[in-house]
């Protein structure tokens, strides 16, 4: 009975501590400041500078330039005398005094300093990064457990799911990559360690060999000469210039090969005998014999020219990547295809165009057409002695009423006096525009007759269209600037002021115009919002960043930083600027690198060789020395 009521008043007591620390908020009193009870409606206590609200059981107070800490129960914890107090995680702060640096909060036992640097890893509420008093960082748990030792000369950065961590032997840094729990992926014997794919780790070592792993720490190429430039699910590519070399991963084949480019999927590239090698993203391989040169890739079928067939005469052959004759060499030429049909021009046939069945070669239509054009849904459009006939999926003649248009596909139609036209030029026109122009009525004209073309307003990487407003083209003969911005309802909103529309980011859309200097022209850039109105005017010479809150531009070869009303944020004089975040641009001034936070403030001025950020501040090279800066851009001299 009487450990019960023991109990029993020792979980009243702390619930009346702990409503009291909850009561207790910062208020100015006169001339100072202090904590006002809520439940009692007096000071509990006051004669501080500032008072900041409770955190993790601490109220951080201030007198003077020292700070200290007040627990619920408004009895001083943390002596005032501390240069700086930061809340880390949960139960745990970090405080710094002369420099030095201690942790309050952390398990009876464990490290608590004195450290030069603390923090909380990103995204890890449960682990700090610290550095020791001669600079050496190490990882350490909450609960007090040390993950890594203090054997690395700068702060962890993410990679992927590793951390890297530079450590330095000698005068030389060299990184490696480790768990969070502080297993070893790499070791730290690289000069470079970067992540591509979020798959495999590039790394050079210092004597210029570079090696492929992935994040399991595997090794997948080994001490190469050639830098690494391309990881494919089936093959590797090494080396720059225009001799590179191709691994397959299956079996470690070899390929040397010069001019390498993609054909959609497919790599190509020519050997030492100055034939085509074709490789697939499944690793298959197909090598052209010498008199064969490709033409074109599209989809699973590959168009090869067959050269000198007989004295003089060419064909046009069409098959798989495994070699296989799809349509064999008995063509001039084979001007397109699709899942049924191929579009051909046979032997002396100038320029009239017939239709075959693919897979088995038959022919369908005689060659006696000008064009053919293969369209969605089976159908064709075919010209013959300059008059235009559409054909069914059953290649007989087919009339389609304005509402039957397939507008699904690649292909999509105006009325365009009285006729209607196929364009080409748009794979992905948004839905909302092919539904507008599917229902409009046969008399009414979506887009203007002057109009020759309509694209979509895509964002920077290609992805989405903006639903509702398009750009249209009219005629280059006509004078002035041939685009306009345009409404889905068919509202005008500009007049045609721009040689061009492009894409938009951040609610504005790119617009472009010339300007006469000198006697010649150059183009000029500017911005505009949904509804057509100038936001930035066209008087820059190039805009390649906008952000929520900065624009990058440019004027006569230097670059500057402003804002979406066009203040200036940091002034156009410097060589190249580069956005980073979470809020740091990087400067460039003769050939010099320094730093600038989001409201234009210089961090460090443009001094060091190279800058590269980290998760905490940034690694700084100056005249080979590497130096680490804070986030407000110092260095351990300048602190």
């Amino acid at each position: 009975m009487t450990k019960g009521i023991t109990f029993a008043l020792f979980f009243l007591l702390a619930s009346l501590a702990l409503l009291q620390g909850q009561s207790l908020i910062p208020r100015q009193n006169q001339e100072d400041w202090g904590y006002w009870n809520k439940n009692t409606e007096t000071f509990a206590i006051t004669g501080f500078q500032e008072a900041l609200p409770f955190v993790s059981g601490l109220g951080l107070v201030r007198q003077g330039n020292k700070w200290g800490a007040l627990g619920e129960d408004a009895q001083l914890l943390i002596p005032i005398e501390q240069d700086r107090i930061q809340h880390l995680t949960e139960g745990i702060f970090a405080l710094q005094k002369e420099g030095k640096i201690h942790l309050y909060g952390m398990p009876a036992g464990s490290l608590n300093g004195p450290f030069r640097d603390a923090a909380l890893l990103k995204d890890r509420p449960d682990i700090l990064v610290l550095a020791d008093e001669k600079g050496n960082y190490g990882l350490l748990r909450t609960s007090g457990q040390q993950i890594l030792p203090f054997a690395f000369c700068g702060p962890p950065t993410h990679l992927g799911e590793g951390l890297l961590l530079p450590r330095q032997e000698g005068q030389k840094i060299n990184y490696g990559v480790y768990s969070v729990e502080g297993k070893e992926i790499i070791p730290p014997i690289y000069y470079k360690i970067e992540l591509w794919d979020g798959k495999y780790y590039n790394c050079r070592s210092a004597d210029g060999f570079y090696y492929l792993l992935d994040t399991s720490g595997k090794t997948l190429l080994n001490r190469q000469k050639s830098k690494i430039q391309g990881v494919m699910p089936a093959f590797f590519i090494l080396g720059e210039g225009e001799i590179q070399q191709v691994i397959l991963r299956k079996n470690g084949a070899s390929y040397t090969l010069k001019e390498i480019n993609f054909w959609g999927k497919i790599l190509v590239g020519y050997d030492s005998m100055g034939a085509q090698l074709l490789l697939s993203p499944e690793g298959e391989v197909l090598r052209l014999t010498a008199r064969q040169r490709l033409l074109q890739v599209y989809g699973d079928k590959i168009l090869i020219c067959q050269l000198n067939v007989r004295k003089d005469c060419s064909r046009q052959l069409l098959i798989d990547i495994q070699g296989k004759e799809v349509i064999p060499p008995l063509y001039d030429e084979i001007s397109s295809w699709n899942d049924k049909w191929a579009v051909v021009r046979p032997e002396r046939k100038e320029e009239k165009y017939g239709l075959i069945e693919l897979k088995k070669g038959k022919s369908l239509l005689p060659a006696v057409y000008e064009r053919i054009y293969l369209l969605d849904h089976d159908y064709l459009q075919v010209y013959r002695d300059g008059e235009s006939q559409f054909l069914g999926p059953d290649l007989q003649p087919a009339r389609w009423s304005y509402d039957d248009l397939p507008l699904e596909g690649e292909y999509y139609y105006a009325v365009r006096l009285s006729y209607l036209r196929p364009y080409r030029n748009n794979p992905n026109l948004p839905k909302e525009l092919q539904s507008s122009l599917k229902k409009s009525s046969n008399k009414k004209i979506v887009i203007p007759l002057e109009i020759n073309e309509v694209k979509p307003i895509r964002d920077k990487y290609n992805n989405s269209s903006l639903p509702d407003r398009m750009t249209i083209w009219r005629s280059y003969r006509l004078p002035g600037p041939p685009t306009a911005l345009m409404a889905l309802d068919g509202r005008a909103l500009t007049g045609f002021e721009y040689t061009s529309i492009s894409y938009h980011e951040q609610g504005l859309i790119h617009v472009y115009g010339h300007d006469s200097l000198d006697g010649g022209i150059k183009v000029v850039h500017g911005l505009v919002d949904f509804e057509g109105n100038i936001q930035i005017p066209l008087v820059y010479d190039n805009i390649t960043d906008v952000g929520k809150q900065y624009i990058l531009v440019e004027k006569y070869g230097l670059w500057g930083v402003i804002s979406h009303d066009n203040q200036a944020i940091i002034p156009i004089q410097y060589g190249h600027i580069r956005y980073i975040a979470p809020g740091y641009f990087l400067l460039k001034k003769f050939e010099k690198w320094g730093i600038a936070s989001l409201d234009g403030s210089i961090l460090a001025k443009p001094q060091y060789d190279e800058i590269k950020p980290l998760e905490r501040g940034f690694q700084a090279t100056l005249q080979g020395k590497t130096i680490f800066l804070d986030s407000q851009g110092k260095s351990a001299e300048d602190k």
